[in-house]
C-alpha cells in the first residue's frame, strides 16, 4: 500500500524480532490484561502469529493473532468472557488481538491491511470467524473495520473494568458491499451506555458516519 508516496510492506515477525515486537506491545501494559506480558509473547509467537507492517527497516505497526481454541488463549480470563459472549466453539475462532502503531505514522491506513490480512489467515487456519477486541480509548480505526465487514458486536470489559469493543467478521460477510437494511438505529460513538445496551439487546454495529455515529442493524 502507498501513502503519500510511501511503500508499505506486511510481513511475519520471526522470533529474532521478540524484543523489538515486545516494546511495540508494552504500549499495553498499562492493562490488567496484555497476553504479550512477559513469556506471553512467546506462546503466541509459538501457538499463533505476529505481523508488522514496515516502512523500510522501519516497524511502523503490529499486531497478533492466535486461535481461541489454543492452550495459552484458553487459559485467560479473556476467553472466558468472550466465550459466555459469543457462545462459540472455540475451534472455529480466530483471535485477532491488539493493534499497535507508531505515533508518526498515524496517517498510515494499518487497519485496512491488517483487516484484511486476519481473514486471511482465519481462512488458511480453517476458521470460520475473527474476532478482534480493542480498548475503548484506544481509538481503533473502526471505521475501516466496518467497511471490510466487521461488525461491533458488544462492548465488554476484557480487563477488569476497562470497555472492549468487540468485533466479529464471518465467513458469510466476505462481501462488504451491502444495502443498508431498513431496521437501524444511529448512536453517537461517545455514548458508551447506549452501544452497550444496543449490543446486549442483539444490535449489530456496521458502519460510522462521518459525524462519529454508528449505524445498527438488527442481528439475526
Amino acid at each position: 500500500m502507498k501513502t503519500d508516496n510511501r511503500i508499505f510492506t506486511v510481513r511475519r515477525l520471526f522470533r529474532n524480532e521478540i524484543p523489538r515486537a515486545k516494546k511495540c506491545f508494552s504500549y499495553y501494559d498499562f492493562l490488567h490484561y496484555n497476553p504479550t506480558r512477559g513469556e506471553g509473547i512467546m506462546e503466541i509467537m509459538i501457538q499463533g502469529q505476529m505481523w508488522g507492517i514496515f516502512h523500510g527497516d522501519d516497524m511502523v505497526a503490529a499486531t497478533w493473532l492466535i486461535p481461541a481454541d489454543s492452550p495459552y488463549f484458553r487459559q485467560t480470563t479473556a476467553a472466558w468472557e468472550l466465550g459466555d459472549l459469543l457462545e462459540w466453539n472455540a475451534a472455529d475462532w480466530l483471535v485477532a488481538g491488539y493493534v499497535w502503531q507508531s505515533e508518526e505514522y498515524s496517517d498510515c491506513p494499518v487497519y485496512q491491511r491488517f483487516a484484511r490480512l486476519w481473514v486471511m489467515q482465519a481462512a488458511k487456519l480453517k476458521k470460520a470467524r475473527v474476532v478482534h477486541c480493542s480498548p475503548r480509548h484506544i481509538n481503533a480505526d473502526m471505521g475501516r473495520l466496518f467497511e471490510n465487514g466487521y461488525r461491533l458486536t458488544a462492548l465488554r470489559g476484557l480487563d477488569k473494568l476497562v470497555p472492549h469493543f468487540i468485533f466479529v467478521k464471518e465467513a458469510e460477510f466476505l462481501n462488504t458491499e451491502r444495502e443498508i437494511p431498513r431496521n437501524v438505529k444511529y448512536c453517537p460513538l461517545s455514548d458508551t451506555k447506549q452501544l452497550s445496551m444496543l449490543c446486549e439487546h442483539g444490535w449489530l454495529g456496521t458502519t460510522l458516519d462521518k459525524d462519529n455515529n454508528i449505524l445498527f442493524t438488527k442481528g439475526s
